[in-house]
């Protein structure tokens, strides 16, 4: 919707002094947390009144024979959560 591109806008222009989160950062810290490289989502949940987005960690990991993504699709999809995030301004949340 446009009203929601509006506050992604306008979170990315309030996330310019942040340093901005990178795929590989993303990356680092899943796996500093948890062992594995986890797959991740962002799921978005509308309330009236409010939105709520948050970052999944999935229980499917990289090293898993079964996984679905090459290394190279993992990281490319850590580049694009990780701009979801930056775009957001969480950049600082996902590292806390």
């Amino acid at each position: 919707s446009e009203e929601g591109a509006d506050e992604v806008e306008g979170a990315a222009a309030a996330a310019v002094d942040e340093v901005e989160l990178t795929g590989e950062e993303l990356r680092t810290l899943v796996f500093t947390k948890y062992g594995k490289n986890h797959d991740m989502s962002l799921v978005r949940r509308d309330i009236p009144g409010k939105t709520f987005v948050a970052l999944n960690v999935m229980w499917s990991y990289l090293e898993q024979r079964s996984f679905k993504m090459t290394p190279e699709q993992y990281m490319e999809k850590m580049d694009s959560i990780a701009y979801l995030l930056n775009a957001v301004g969480q950049a600082d949340a996902v590292r806390a």
